[in-house]
């Protein structure tokens, strides 16, 4: 009887602390505008590289 209580009150100890400090562990989530310019300017860069190394002789 009193291994069964102290369990229970150690369970509800437990629960409440991480629910406590476990809220918002999780991954961000951004909007996509800020997701396509980064590709467009990606896409970009890469453009002018590669017309870069067409300029530049080995």
């Amino acid at each position: 009887m009193k291994h069964t209580i102290k369990k229970t009150i150690l369970s509800a100890a437990m629960l409440i602390l991480v629910s406590a400090t476990g809220t918002a562990q999780g991954v961000p989530v951004y909007d996509n505008t800020n997701f396509i310019s980064f590709v467009k300017s990606l896409l970009e860069s890469g453009k002018q590289t590669a017309n870069l190394m067409k300029t530049v002789k080995f």
